[in-house]
């Protein structure tokens, strides 16, 4: 008797350890869209949980532009729009990628020093271990502050133009970008970059269980970006963050977390 119940306490702790924010809701799958070179509708975004502390980001249908939510709030920015600026969807707009999760509580981590990308990954991660998160499974995360270097694009939907990878890519003010973005051989971009940018980075940690779904293959970030009046926003690709800048984590809740899913995974992002 004494072993079952030792052994069922063993069970309650480790999945007290193991606990996770709220669970992460997903449509499509990139890697699938990578492969078979459509871009579907996966969910309409007139059916995406709005309520205040849902964050997420995603793709429109046909690549035509970026979607993000900040604190329920759903925007998006249009390929055709030559400045990368957010409106409210259209009804019937829908996206061919999502990934969202409501944040009842953060957790806020100044950040001690200026840090470079790759840098700041593995600040995110460790700052998420120290909230005993699980690096597995994936959540939401943020940043608000100051940006020494920000390269950040929107999709256009139209065929991209150039070499392999290559974009028909405006650069912010009217310049050509070239080769500053994530390939994405399937669609044409706008691209914008600013060496000195205050905002918000909204973004999603893919974990092991959602690589590749969620993230580009081989990568566990997601990140969009909105400025401070929320009036341009786009996927980012290249980012340096300032010290003083805040890493917001979310609290960890005494719960498993789930994944959920409307379909199996088909065609997206």
């Amino acid at each position: 008797m004494n072993k079952r119940i030792w052994m069922g306490a063993l069970a309650l702790w480790c999945g007290w350890v193991a606990a996770q924010p709220a669970g992460l809701v997903h449509h499509g799958n990139f890697t699938e869209m990578m492969r078979s070179g459509q871009a579907k509708a996966q969910v309409a975004l007139s059916q995406l949980d709005r309520a205040p502390g849902t964050w997420g980001v995603g793709a429109m249908t046909d690549l035509k532009g970026e979607v993000i939510q900040v604190d329920g709030r759903v925007l998006v920015s249009l390929g055709s729009d030559p400045e990368g600026r957010v409106a409210a969807p259209e009804p019937n707009a829908s996206a061919t990628l999502w990934a969202s999760a409501k944040v009842a509580q953060w957790t806020q981590v100044t950040v001690p020093s200026h840090m470079d990308q790759a840098q700041f990954e593995a600040f995110v991660q460790t700052q998420a271990q120290a909230q005993r998160l699980d690096l597995q499974q994936p959540f939401v995360f943020r940043v608000t502050g100051d940006y020494t270097h920000l390269i950040w694009h929107v999709v256009t939907g139209e065929a991209p133009k150039g070499g392999a990878g290559g974009h028909s890519a405006t650069a912010h003010g009217g310049h050509q970008g070239h080769g500053a973005g994530r390939a994405n051989h399937q669609s044409g971009m706008k691209l914008f970059r600013q060496p000195r940018v205050s905002g918000q980075l909204v973004g999603v940690y893919s974990g092991a269980q959602l690589e590749g779904v969620i993230s580009h293959g081989g990568e566990r970030f997601h990140l969009h970006y909105i400025d401070d009046a929320q009036t341009v926003s786009g996927h980012v690709d290249q980012y340096n963050v300032r010290a003083g800048a805040t890493l917001w984590l979310p609290q960890r809740l005494a719960q498993v977390a789930s994944v959920t899913a409307t379909r199996s995974p088909a065609p997206g992002w």
